[in-house]
C-alpha cells in the first residue's frame, strides 16, 4: 500500500506545480491615446493680410497731352501743295507754299518737342541752345528768330514736373530772377493751353513782352525785345495766333490791356 502511494503523491506534486506555472493571464492596462486630427483638406490658400498704409499722399497730377497724330506743318488751311524740309539734325521742319515773297508765310515745326508756329517767309530761325539736363532751371531748347525789321524772338523750353503753370513760374521766380519770371496766374490761352502774358521794364530801354505757356511737361516761353513799331507787333500777334500743338491753330486769347499796352509802348518807339 505504501508503495503504491509514493508515486501517486509525486504525480500530485509535479500536476500542482505545472498548475502554477500556467496561472491565465490579465491584459495589462493601454494608456488612453486621444486620436489626431487630420487637417481638411482644401485647395484654397489663404491670402496674406492687406496692409493699410497709415497715409497716403495723392500723387501730384500733372498735365499731358497726347501728342498730334499728324504733321503740324503745313497748316491744314493750305490750299496747295507746300514743299517741306527737315534739318540736318532732324529737331525742325520748314514747310513753304509753292512761290513764297515776303508777304508770304512759312511754318516751323519743332519735330521734338511737338508744336508748330507761323513765320514771315524773311525770319531767320535756328536752335541757340539745345541741352539736356535735369537742372529745373536750364533752358532745354531755344529757338532763336531773327527778322530784319524787328527785335529778336527767342522761344525757350524748359521740362517741368510741377503741377501747374502758376507753380512753375513761382519755382522759376525763385531760383533765377522775380522781375523774368513774376508771380502770376494763367490769363491767357496758346493753342488752348493755358497761358501767362506780361510786359517787363516797360520804362528801361529793353522792354520785353513775354508769353509763357505750358503743353504736358514742356513749358514755353517766347519773349520779344520790343524795339518794335505798331505793323511789327501785329506780325509777333500773328506769329503767337499760329502757336499750335495740333494741326488746326486755335487763336489765342489775351488779355486786351496787357496788349493795348504793348501797342503804346511800340507807338513811341
Amino acid at each position: 500500500m505504501k508503495t503504491r502511494s509514493v508515486p501517486i503523491l509525486i504525480g500530485l506534486l509535479i500536476a500542482a506545480l505545472l498548475g502554477a506555472c500556467t496561472l491565465p493571464s490579465r491584459a495589462l492596462p493601454q494608456p488612453e491615446t486621444t486620436p489626431l486630427e487630420s487637417a481638411p483638406t482644401s485647395t484654397h490658400v489663404p491670402s496674406p493680410p492687406t496692409a493699410t498704409p497709415t497715409e497716403l499722399t495723392p500723387p501730384i497730377s500733372t498735365p499731358t497731352y497726347l501728342p498730334a497724330a499728324l504733321p503740324l506743318c503745313p497748316p491744314t488751311s493750305a490750299e496747295v501743295s507746300w514743299e517741306c524740309r527737315e534739318s540736318s539734325s532732324g529737331a525742325t521742319r520748314t514747310c513753304s507754299p509753292p512761290s513764297p515773297s515776303e508777304a508770304d508765310w512759312r511754318c516751323y515745326e519743332d519735330l521734338d518737342f511737338g508744336f508748330a508756329l507761323n513765320l514771315p517767309s524773311d525770319m531767320i530761325a535756328s536752335i541757340a541752345i539745345n541741352t539736356s539736363s535735369s537742372d529745373v532751371a536750364t533752358i532745354q531748347r531755344r529757338h532763336t528768330l531773327i527778322h530784319p525789321s524787328m527785335g529778336g524772338i527767342d522761344l525757350d523750353i524748359w521740362i517741368t514736373s510741377e503741377p501747374t503753370l502758376a507753380a512753375w513760374l513761382e519755382q522759376m521766380n525763385q531760383v533765377t530772377s522775380p522781375e523774368l519770371f513774376p508771380l502770376q496766374e494763367p490769363n491767357a490761352t496758346i493753342g488752348d493751353r493755358p497761358a501767362v502774358i506780361y510786359i517787363t521794364g516797360p520804362d528801361s530801354p529793353e522792354t520785353m513782352l513775354t508769353v509763357v505757356f505750358r503743353d504736358g511737361i514742356h513749358v514755353y516761353r517766347l519773349w520779344h525785345t520790343m524795339f518794335c513799331s505798331t505793323d511789327t507787333l501785329e506780325i509777333v500777334r500773328q506769329m503767337i495766333d499760329s502757336l499750335r500743338f495740333s494741326p488746326d491753330p486755335v487763336p489765342a486769347e489775351l488779355p486786351e490791356d496787357i496788349w493795348q499796352q504793348a501797342v503804346r509802348i511800340c507807338s513811341q518807339e
